[in-house]
């Protein structure tokens, strides 16, 4: 009889330590059978799960032969919150949630082009089995032909999210099923990804979405034919609170979109990532209206020469409610690092500061920058492109760096070689410095093992050390941007 899975003491702990922290650990397990119980382990203590987004307990069940018992142990061990978010590939038998399965109020359902499925007749049942199904958010990422037939899923009264991605122009009929869901205003999120449109359809769905007041989050990526000057024409719905589209270009101001956007006054996050140019001013002036903003994302953004960087700077500075902040791959000049420097002690909650593939900062700047942060008690990561240091540079700024990886959850390094001589050195100096160890990892392109095995032996060259004060210490990620 096999032997029923269990949890180390440590995992549960780390489980407690998030909950405590009123943080939402996203995925208990992305990988079923777990190997082992360090693979709960790895989990939690991996802040690439985005455990900061969720507002609830979630469990990830792509595939679950050998869940139900874990899972009733976690039932039993885990005082979860009433409300349980549950993430599935269409098709997937809920019975190995057991004692979970009342507790579901919201279910994300994933649709790929390889699911043989019968989508709607899965989400009928599902939705009868659980008691409060009061939200379902659907995910589609299929062929064009196959997008048709699973829309009457638009149907269900619970139906509050609608993911779509795919390359091919949707038909008029498809346009309208999505308009009269919009109507109906119980929709809560709309996410278009690579999706093109018709003109005239794009022009009728611009008038669903300006007249959607139940409309939270709107997601627009890539979305062909659906204009600015179309998103611009009358007010965005002031329910919004997450707003993002992706290859933005404004030239001028004002911008149709962005004035648009003024009207949105309670939003929390905007992203305006994926490489596009947008005059630093026609930001600086839509900061203001937006007083309860938390995260603010510009990645990927080329300014010019000529833009006053400062004044978007500035007016940043104002927003007192940031918690993450988000300019990867920015060419921002020296001044303007050194300026936003200056303005982090303004955002008094400040979680999370992305410089990662911006200019190599200065050494004189990274010592200011960590004297602050360490002043933050909220600040959770930090990213940055590797600096250039010489050995005696380091040894200076290698105090305050370990300092902030005894509080943070983690560290992301761009452009550098995990196990690049500077690399090591430095990783060498840290665990010198802080004698107790951290958690080290690359992302796509590097090779996980050899980090690994670098940073193994160098645990081994220095010997026992004390463990983490931290339950789930700090990460160190090498990542390309």
């Amino acid at each position: 009889m096999a032997q029923e899975p269990c949890l180390l003491p440590e995992a549960l702990d780390n489980i407690a330590r998030f909950i405590n922290d009123r943080h939402t650990l996203q995925a208990f397990f992305a990988a079923v059978p777990m190997p082992e119980p360090a693979a709960l382990h790895d989990l939690v203590t991996n802040p690439d799960a985005s455990i900061f987004v969720m507002d609830r307990p979630t469990i990830v069940l792509y595939s679950a032969p050998e869940l139900a018992s874990t899972v009733a142990r976690l039932y039993a061990l885990l005082s979860l919150r009433p409300s349980l978010l549950v993430v599935v590939n269409s098709g997937t038998n809920l019975d190995y949630l057991g004692p979970l399965l009342p507790k579901v109020t919201a279910m994300t359902v994933e649709m790929h082009t390889a699911t043989p499925t019968d989508e709607t007749t899965w989400v009928r049942a599902i939705v009868r089995r659980c008691p409060h199904p009061n939200e379902l958010h659907v995910h589609l990422a299929v062929r064009h032909k196959l997008v048709a037939p699973r829309l009457p899923l638009l149907a269900f009264p619970a139906l509050r999210f609608l993911t779509l991605r795919t390359r091919v122009p949707l038909d008029g009929a498809s346009i309208a099923t999505i308009h009269a869901w919009l109507e109906r205003g119980t929709a809560v999120g709309l996410s278009l990804d690579d999706v093109h449109f018709r003109e005239a359809d794009a022009r009728a769905l611009c008038d669903a979405l300006h007249a959607c007041h139940s409309l939270v989050e709107l997601h627009l990526i890539d979305v062909a034919y659906l204009t600015l000057a179309m998103l611009g024409a009358r007010p965005l719905p002031s329910t919004l609170r997450v707003f993002t589209y992706n290859r933005l270009y404004v030239r001028a101001t004002p911008s149709p979109l962005l004035t648009a956007l003024r009207s949105a006054n309670q939003l929390h996050t905007l992203d305006l990532s994926g490489g596009g140019h947008v005059i630093p001013g026609a930001i600086a002036e839509l900061l203001p209206h937006f007083p309860h903003l938390r995260t603010l994302d510009l990645s990927g953004h080329k300014f010019e020469p000529q833009d006053d960087i400062l004044h978007l700077i500035t007016a940043m500075a104002k927003v007192r409610s940031l918690e993450q902040i988000m300019l990867r791959r920015c060419d921002l000049p020296n001044e303007a690092i050194s300026a936003l420097i200056e303005c982090i002690p303004a955002w008094t909650s400040l979680r999370r500061l992305d410089l990662a593939g911006v200019r190599r900062i200065r050494a004189p700047q990274l010592q200011t920058m960590l004297s602050v942060l360490l002043g933050c008690p909220h600040f959770a990561i930090l990213g940055l492109r590797f600096p250039l240091f010489t050995d005696a540079t380091w040894r200076n700024i290698v105090p305050a760096l370990g300092a902030g990886l005894l509080h943070w959850r983690r560290l992301v390094f761009s452009e550098c070689q995990p196990t690049a001589v500077q690399v090591l050195q430095l990783l060498r100096r840290l665990l010198e410095h802080n004698q107790e160890p951290f958690s080290v990892t690359c992302g796509k392109g590097y090779s996980e093992y050899a980090l690994q095995a670098a940073y193994s032996g160098l645990l081994h060259e220095l010997g026992p050390l004390q463990p983490p004060i931290q339950a789930s210490p700090c990460v160190i990620a090498i990542e390309k941007v």
